[in-house]
């Protein structure tokens, strides 16, 4: 419970204080995001505890954001309700996804699990290029993202061979990524009526 606060609550302030600069776009990422479900996970190892360390630093930090929001006076970032609980069904997922993996990473799980271990937080900041290369149509945060990933790629895997199994899961699960952002995004619209 200590990391899940000592990481969750940071991060929504961190993110709310960022989306005041230019670095905006990518602290209110779902990559962002996602990444400290991940340490949560590599922090914590043991499976079971890293998945719910990590769901505790989602939630906590989507708290921490709009009580952040809420005491500065920006009533109109705090969009409530329906669309407030959409954001807390991603942070139940990202952080049982992003916890696990972290935990896989960390004990340097067996195959296949230390490739996608790997592979997931690649294919999140692969996603996120994506979006913002395409639908967005935000080159430079695109580039930005896509850089993270290929970093993540070249220093995540321990050895050169779990690379290669890491680079070769990337694909698929970043396929799965951008359907599942792609359902998370309608669902959204539908929870905020847009």
């Amino acid at each position: 419970m200590a990391t899940a606060v000592a990481l969750g609550v940071p991060l929504g302030a961190l993110t709310f204080a960022l989306q005041l600069t230019p670095f905006g776009l990518v602290a209110n990422s779902p990559a962002f995001w996602a990444m400290w479900g991940f340490a949560a996970g590599a922090i914590v190892a043991a499976p079971r505890a890293a998945v719910l360390t990590a769901t505790g630093v989602e939630l906590l930090g989507l708290v921490s954001w709009y009580t952040t929001s809420w005491l500065t006076g920006n009533f109109e970032w705090s969009a409530g309700g329906s669309l407030a609980l959409g954001w807390g069904a991603g942070a139940l997922a990202a952080g049982m996804v992003f916890g696990l993996a972290g935990a896989w990473w960390r004990t340097r799980a067996t195959t296949p699990r230390l490739e996608i271990a790997t592979a997931v937080p690649v294919s999140v900041f692969a996603c996120a290029a994506v979006y913002y290369a395409f639908i967005l149509n935000y080159t430079a945060t695109a580039t930005y993202n896509a850089a993270v990933a290929l970093l993540l790629l070249a220093f995540l895997p321990p050895a050169n061979r779990d690379r290669l199994r890491a680079a070769a899961a990337v694909i698929p699960i970043t396929a799965l990524g951008i359907a599942g952002g792609a359902a998370f995004i309608t669902f959204l619209n539908a929870a905020s009526g847009t």
